[in-house]
């Protein structure tokens, strides 16, 4: 009498845990509602918690083509920055260049191009800014940090003794 007692107190409390512990389904047929309105799809499940924060991102500016004007078409791999008068600069990693656009997405100019001579890259950065609004850009093949005006036009490298990626000159 004692085993059977202790065994179905066993079972319940191993029937207990189980139910309690595995999560129960929530994507049953019919559970999600979903809302379209202004090309905005919002999903939601009734079984979870609602957000009390949404995040809604608007496209402003979209630049690049898959053909056409080679100021428009990117290799594989891009990064970008901005300045302070809200140009962006894309390094196009594949092609060895960055590309200038002012605020509205029009090319401004293309600095450098593949080579080792002053302007050119083997493995260029991310493009950056110095103190004096400079525009610099590290190649860790070269070894070195080159220095742009905002015009594009070359003012100085730095030589580097190892190979850095990516790194930040603070004032």
């Amino acid at each position: 009498m004692k085993n059977k007692i202790y065994s179905f107190f066993v079972l319940f409390i191993v029937v207990f845990f189980a139910l309690n512990y595995f999560p129960k389904k929530t994507h049953a047929k019919g559970m999600n509602r979903i809302q379209e309105s202004d090309d905005v799809v919002v999903v939601s499940n009734p079984k979870t918690p609602e957000l009390k924060m949404r995040i809604v991102f608007k496209e402003e500016l979209s630049i690049g083509e898959v053909e056409g004007d080679e100021n428009y078409m990117f290799g594989g791999s891009i990064g970008f920055n901005t300045d302070n008068e809200g140009n962006f600069y894309v390094a196009d990693f594949d092609n060895h260049r960055i590309l200038k656009y002012d605020p509205e997405g029009r090319h401004i100019l293309t600095i450098g191009r593949k080579g080792q001579g002053p302007g050119e890259f083997q493995s260029l950065s991310v493009p950056r800014f110095d103190k004096d609004n400079n525009l610099y850009i590290s190649d860790s093949l070269n070894r070195r940090i080159s220095f742009f005006d905002k015009d594009g036009n070359y003012l100085r490298q730095i030589r580097m003794q190892e190979r850095y990626f990516n790194p930040f000159i603070n004032s």
